[in-house]
């Protein structure tokens, strides 16, 4: 698991020192338990790293790189809270029941301070980055996966796309704007859908061990799942739909599911350092080598 580099850290206390200056303070203990939220697999800091350390591969623009970073970290956490508003369906429709209440007046918060945070690193490109990416998510979270679905590890696996892939593109984009550096030189979605991978498996496997029905509960379909529906879909679907938990982990571990995607979260890994080792020797490779 990732270590944070030492050039990170104090970049890291500037953003959140961003963060916790624009959140109200009676907000605050609800705020920060959002911000940890694993509802999207990329955890936090993730994001704000991978930007500031894209910056310093060009030259850093300090404080529009924490700015830009702050919002993108408060996006990421408002997208976390909407994704818990849809739960899967209980029958056999495809059409998940949007919840209201106190997650998604917290979504919009998050939402809101992003925007106002935007206006504090005034670039076109990343507003209107930061603009598409709340826009994608959304579209993501309504997307439900059906069990039948013919090919559905792929179709997880484009979930993991459409979400935190989604976050760690505009996180690199908004970094190559702050650093100056033109984008096209970038291997933008390479780094971005391997780390997306690395980070999702990881939680993927980590809820396969533990609780394989949670991410059902944010209409999401972990890999582990995924891959034990394409082996025996009749099976998996039983104790899925029985609320075995227990009888579920052991079932991942004899079809073999979650061995699948533990070589997958190699070979993510591997992926992921391949790419950064085309960058530059310098800060910037350093940071993003502390990422996975």
């Amino acid at each position: 698991m990732r270590s944070t580099d030492k050039h990170t850290q104090p970049h890291l206390d500037a953003i959140d020192a961003l963060i916790t200056a624009r959140v109200a303070p009676n907000a605050l203990p609800i705020a920060n338990e959002a911000l940890q939220s694993d509802a999207i697999a990329i955890p936090r800091h993730v994001a704000a790293t991978l930007l500031v350390a894209i910056a310093h591969v060009g030259e850093a623009e300090i404080p529009r790189t924490y700015h830009a970073a702050a919002a993108l970290e408060l996006i990421r956490a408002g997208a976390a809270m909407h994704r818990r508003l849809l739960e899967p369906p209980h029958d056999n429709h495809t059409t998940p029941t949007l919840l209201h209440g106190p997650t998604l007046m917290l979504g919009d918060y998050f939402y809101a301070l992003a925007a106002s945070e935007m206006a504090e690193a005034p670039d076109a490109h990343i507003i209107a980055g930061f603009s598409t990416c709340v826009i994608q998510l959304a579209e993501a979270f309504l997307v439900t996966i059906p069990r039948d679905t013919p090919d559905v590890v792929a179709a997880a696996y484009t979930q993991i796309d459409d979400v935190e892939r989604v976050i760690l593109q505009h996180a690199i984009n908004a970094g190559a704007v702050c650093g100056h550096i033109h984008a096209t030189t970038l291997p933008i979605t390479a780094l971005a859908q391997a780390l997306a991978q690395y980070y999702a498996l990881t939680r993927h496997i980590h809820e396969a061990q533990h609780e394989p029905l949670r991410s059902l509960g944010r209409n999401s379909l972990i890999l582990p799942l995924a891959y034990a529906l394409a082996h025996d879909r009749v099976r998996t679907t039983a104790l899925i739909d029985a609320n075995a938990s227990t009888a579920l982990i052991d079932h991942l571990v004899s079809t073999g599911s979650l061995a699948a995607c533990e070589q997958q979260l190699a070979h993510a890994q591997q992926r992921v350092h391949a790419v950064i080792d085309t960058f530059p020797a310098g800060t910037g490779r350093d940071m993003l080598a502390s990422l996975a």
